[in-house]
């Protein structure tokens, strides 16, 4: 497999710290012998986004536990979307060979 060009694939429309998580985890899979595939480019960007939104709910779920400590009904949504978001992290990062447990398979 051919290594490919950081600068030619880097999507358009990511902000500059998508960008730099691109960067990484290409740099990532550089280190490891697997550089990124053209055909993976997507699943890279999937993964920042989920990374992002990740954090994002993270920040929310903070918030909402210091304000409304006591009101479940807002905590647990918010909860719920961080394992939903969280879980997405943890499947695209095992599809990219991020972690040593290799990519998901499908389940019969």
């Amino acid at each position: 497999m051919t290594a490919i060009s950081i600068a030619d694939v880097m999507p358009k429309g990511l902000t500059k710290a998508q960008k730099s998580a691109f960067r990484r985890v290409c740099d990532m899979r550089n280190a490891a012998g697997d550089p990124v595939s053209a055909i993976e480019v997507d699943a890279v960007v999937d993964y920042v986004d989920a990374r992002a939104r990740l954090a994002a709910l993270q920040k929310i779920a903070r918030r909402e536990h210091r304000d409304n400590p006591l009101v479940l009904n807002y905590i647990l949504p918010v909860e719920a979307a961080v394992e939903r978001a969280a879980a997405t992290c943890r499947r695209l990062g095992r599809d990219l060979r991020l972690t040593s447990a290799g990519p998901t398979r499908a389940k019969r």
